[in-house]
């Protein structure tokens, strides 16, 4: 139903621009480069190695965790290439999709949406995963447990929309049509199964964390995050190589095996995860001392241009910061795609780029946020922040 209705409001509105209204499926290569027996067979000894690790964590512990003591470099690697495999997965897709969306016979404004649709279902899944290991009674057995079998189960997600997708290369247009509505419902469920642990992880993150690191850790974090959309260009560009051999290839079939080689990393981090994360909750840092190396300052300040930290405001003021977070969410993922897909369009269209050169684009872009994301510290406050991303207004990820 809801594929008819976007179906009959696209041919009763010419969703194509005058860039992309010449631009058909007929225009793309139609070959195909199919997934060989090397590749599943790699896959399966990768699942093998998770397995038979997951059988011995149970009768002894994690292969890597250390248990006596939380905050180990360990832990905080693994939460770091957490992040760093999450954006590297949005960077990936990016040079790819206008040119599978058109080759599916979509619109270039189908190829942001299908970028940007999972943000329902990632949202559903943050509050799943909420309810399923609370912070009041926060389970750290479960929560391991959460963080390594749903990611597990999220790559198992990447690789059936990765066979759907190569399989559709040589189909009919309706077919094709079909498919493109299935990778999306697909990738729903692999947001809604890989967003679940992600309140845990932050929850477990803050126990194991002291105070006095917080900070450190949190500039790496965003140093991480643009590192991936550094890396997530290249990488596309490396797997375009390697697959195309010199000649030209089907959008469905490239865009098949990024989503293999997201599926793949997916895989690194489930392994690094099961590896470290503990079962049994270590001793966590010392809270009382990290609050008595911290100078009291109970004083607040009525002046409205002192800067004010969220614990500090009313009721009412505090539900105003979460609402309007929660629609910085919906927007800036809805706005982004939107830019990054009308970006490649001019790039690839307009100039004649290939999709490997517009997608290096956003690696440029995104040293400028890995950049604002180092020299943050030294700027005054908010306003200091909120100046620099005017000045790097290209970094599509700056930190807040």
């Amino acid at each position: 139903m809801v594929q008819q209705n976007l179906t009959a409001f696209s041919h009763s509105v010419d969703l194509r621009g005058p860039l992309t209204k010449d631009i058909t499926a007929e225009s793309f290569s139609e070959r195909l480069v199919p997934f060989t027996l090397t590749t599943w067979l790699c896959l399966l000894f990768l699942y093998l190695i998770f397995f038979a690790h997951e059988m011995y964590a149970a009768r002894v512990k994690p292969l890597w965790a250390n248990e006596q003591k939380a905050s180990s470099l360990m832990f905080q690697s693994s939460v770091l290439f957490y992040w760093f495999y999450w954006y590297v997965n949005e960077a990936m897709l990016l040079p790819v999709t206008l040119d599978f969306a058109v080759s599916m016979g979509q619109s270039a404004t189908m190829s942001g949406f299908f970028i940007s649709s999972s943000l329902i279902a990632l949202i559903l899944g943050l509050f799943m995963g909420k309810k399923l290991v609370p912070e009041a009674s926060f389970d750290q057995r479960r929560a391991r447990s959460l963080l390594v079998w749903s990611n597990l189960v999220a790559t198992l997600f990447m690789l059936l929309e990765a066979a759907v997708c190569n399989s559709a290369v040589h189909w009919s247009m309706p077919a094709k049509g079909v498919v493109f509505w299935v990778m999306i419902l697909i990738s729903q469920a692999h947001g809604f199964v890989g967003a679940l642990p992600y309140v845990p992880l932050m929850v477990m993150w803050g126990k194991f964390t002291p105070k006095s690191e917080m900070s450190f850790w949190m500039i790496l974090t965003q140093c991480v995050r643009q590192s991936g959309l550094l890396v997530g260009p290249a990488i596309f560009a490396l797997v375009s190589v390697l697959v195309k051999g010199g000649s030209p290839i089907a959008p469905p079939s490239l865009m098949a095996w990024v989503v293999l080689a997201q599926a793949v990393l997916g895989l690194a981090s489930v392994l690094l995860n099961a590896l470290v994360i503990p079962q049994q909750m270590p001793p966590l840092p010392d809270a009382d001392a990290d609050d008595a190396e911290e100078p009291e300052d109970v004083t607040l300040s009525n002046d409205p241009k002192t800067e004010r930290s969220v614990e500090e405001l009313e009721l009412p003021q505090r539900q105003e910061v979460v609402q309007g977070m929660i629609f910085y969410a919906f927007e800036r993922q809805l706005v982004t795609a939107s830019i990054e897909v009308s970006t490649i369009m001019l790039l690839e269209v307009s100039y004649g780029w290939s999709v490997e050169l517009s997608g290096i684009v956003f690696t440029v872009v995104s040293f400028t946020g890995l950049f604002a994301s180092v020299v943050r510290p030294g700027l005054p406050g908010v306003h200091g922040v909120f100046c620099l991303q005017c000045h790097c207004a290209g970094g599509r990820d700056l930190p807040l």
